[in-house]
């Protein structure tokens, strides 16, 4: 049951009504009544996913794993999709504004905002005062979107995001000639760009995907090049990218490749993630740079999205192979098992994240035909829970159609 206005919080900096058991305000990080690090009030700089972590102990590697893993876990992309988006609601919604106004009436304040330059230009789109009216018309319009059937109307509001876009490009390249040799901050908060970016994804215009590619590279916000790397992914499951050349599809593959390299895991995993579904199974840069991200080098979370995409690409990587069989496939392991985080803690996964892998890999496994995956198959139809016995049994369908 969704949360009465009267069991929310506002938040003092941007008027935000947050859940009722927030401790921080979702959209800029302000603590909320009494959450306050020790200390006082949050690091300048932080972010609100880092606030969200308490400082110290068992505790903190609990709270960063949960911030991190729980949003952003190893899923194949029959999943995805409905993981990111139900946990961009929960990031969004849990502190909606209120708004009744339509998606192109909201898309018209984020215009006047962007033509009147607001916020700082090295950052274009960080939360401030002069911001709060665009950002919440921004987080509206990201939800409202997604309701959105007729196609006519999606095109016509993808190419005004697009052409927003490139605009706030033309301001921060502006901002680079005027400040040559400095190196832009990452914005501390959620950007404008990052609810665009969202946007573009729901709509999965193709249209979008040259915009999509530049969002990839932006070097001001973390956010927005994760969220740019999953929009790739959902231009794609929702056809998108079909008709792409094959010259198109490697440019693709090697913008990929370069976020396996970002500093940031959370957009090294959805990388290693999309790669496995843009069509570019062929592509040998593509499949080199999985294979070292399977290794492990860069995190456990990485590696095992790294395997899961080799597998569904059908590559030839025995390693990758036997990652997803005796790892992924194995709920013991899961249970006990301890993963970095890209706040460089460590912690074990949730049940939830647990019960995903054991899904995800069990389709990616079915769709292998890979007949070595029977076995552990056949052991997870014991599992505990249904769901997970239930994909293990789909998954063996696949491989051996006569059961």
């Amino acid at each position: 049951m969704a949360d009465s206005e009267q069991s929310r919080q506002t938040c003092s900096r941007c008027d935000f009504q947050n859940a009722a058991e927030a401790q921080f305000c979702s959209m800029c990080g302000q603590p909320l009544g009494g959450a306050e690090k020790a200390g006082g009030e949050p690091d300048a700089g932080q972010s609100a996913d880092q606030a969200e972590a308490a400082p110290g102990g068992a505790a903190a590697v609990e709270q960063s794993t949960i911030g991190v893993i729980a949003r952003l876990f190893v899923l194949p992309l029959l999943i995805v999709v409905g993981f990111v988006g139900l946990v961009m609601v929960l990031r969004m919604a849990g502190c909606w504004a209120s708004s009744k106004a339509s998606p192109e009436a909201n898309l018209q304040t984020i215009s006047e905002g962007v033509k009147n330059d607001w916020g700082d230009p090295g950052a274009l789109g960080t939360v401030g005062p002069r911001s709060k009216k665009v950002m919440i018309a921004a987080i509206n319009f990201a939800l409202q979107v997604q309701e959105i059937d007729e196609p006519a109307r999606k095109a016509a509001l993808a190419s005004q995001v697009e052409g927003l876009l490139a605009e706030i490009d033309r301001k921060q390249e502006q901002w680079r000639r005027q400040n040559p040799g400095r190196k832009p901050a990452e914005a501390s908060n959620r950007t404008l760009q990052d609810y665009l970016v969202r946007a573009l994804a729901q709509l999965a215009q193709p249209s979008s995907l040259e915009t999509i590619l530049r969002a990839m590279e932006n070097e001001f916000d973390a956010t927005t090049r994760q969220d740019a790397v999953w929009a790739v992914s959902r231009l794609s499951e929702a056809g998108a990218l079909k008709d792409l050349s094959d010259a198109k599809r490697n440019e693709v593959a090697d913008a990929i490749v370069r976020r396996l390299s970002d500093d940031q895991i959370r957009v090294q995993m959805l990388a290693a993630q999309a790669a496995g579904h843009i069509g570019a199974d062929g592509n040998a840069r593509l499949i080199d740079a999985l294979k070292q991200a399977a290794g492990g080098g860069m995190g456990e979370l990485v590696a095992w999205n790294a395997a899961l995409s080799l597998v569904n690409m059908h590559a030839d990587a025995p390693a990758a192979r036997d990652l997803v069989r005796d790892k992924l496939l194995n709920r013991p392991y899961l249970e006990s098992a301890e993963v970095r985080t890209d706040e460089g803690g460590r912690g074990k996964l949730l049940a939830e994240n647990v019960r995903a892998t054991l899904i995800g890999a069990a389709q990616a496994a079915g769709d292998s035909a890979d007949r070595s995956f029977v076995a552990v198959l056949e052991k997870l139809k014991g599992d505990p829970e249904p769901a997970v016995r239930d994909a293990a049994i789909k998954a063996l369908r696949r491989l051996e159609p006569t059961q």
